[in-house]
């Protein structure tokens, strides 16, 4: 399967793809961008807009080459031209582990994605909402979008009576912003 067990510890560090997952990372333009709009389906609160992730792309595609990951894409490859690639549904996964792994910034909700980008050193940008405090977490290599409005965090798995205030207040040019830092800036620090 790709992750192997040495001295009866997970070996994160080694995944190996399958050959046509590879084949289509290793043909894209460097640096890339991994995306994961998705959330898990526990709550809607913290999912960022499909507005805001559109215009994410739209601005990401015009300099970089975007690799939307997940369970499920959310958009389709052709609504945002050549640069931007649908493998969402695609991949088991060692190959979305291995992918993320090949990211120069990887950018999604506190989700998986986010742990695995982790634990293989990738500058991530992580959009939190308000749902939960980044403070939980405090990986090294994050830069969080949170925000503390009065209600947040709220874990809230029902209706949000705000209407996700917390998600609205982030604009997807600020997180273009960091996410083209974390790119481009050798001194590039996470935390906010």
């Amino acid at each position: 399967m790709g992750l192997r067990l040495q001295n009866d510890q997970p070996d994160l560090f080694d995944v190996t793809p399958s050959p046509g997952v590879r084949a289509k990372i290793d043909a894209l333009q460097k640096p890339l961008i991994m995306i994961q709009p998705q959330t898990s389906g526990y709550t809607p609160n913290k999912q960022w807009s499909l507005e805001s992730w559109k215009e994410l792309i739209r601005l990401l595609v015009a300099e970089f080459d975007v690799v939307e990951l997940g369970t499920i894409t959310f958009f389709p490859n052709h609504e945002f031209g050549g640069r931007f690639h649908a493998l969402a549904g695609l991949t088991t996964i060692v190959d979305f582990a291995w992918i993320i792994s090949q990211a120069s910034v990887f950018i999604g909700p506190v989700s998986a994605g986010m742990h695995v980008a982790s634990a293989f050193e990738v500058r991530s940008i992580i959009i939190y909402g308000g749902y939960e405090s980044s403070e939980g977490y405090r990986y090294p290599f994050v830069r969080p979008f949170y925000s503390a409005v009065p209600c947040a965090p709220c874990w809230l798995d029902g209706p949000c009576p705000y209407d996700r205030k917390c998600l609205s207040a982030i604009q997807p040019e600020e997180v273009f912003q960091a996410a083209r830092a974390a790119v481009l800036d050798p001194q590039w620090t996470s935390r906010k």
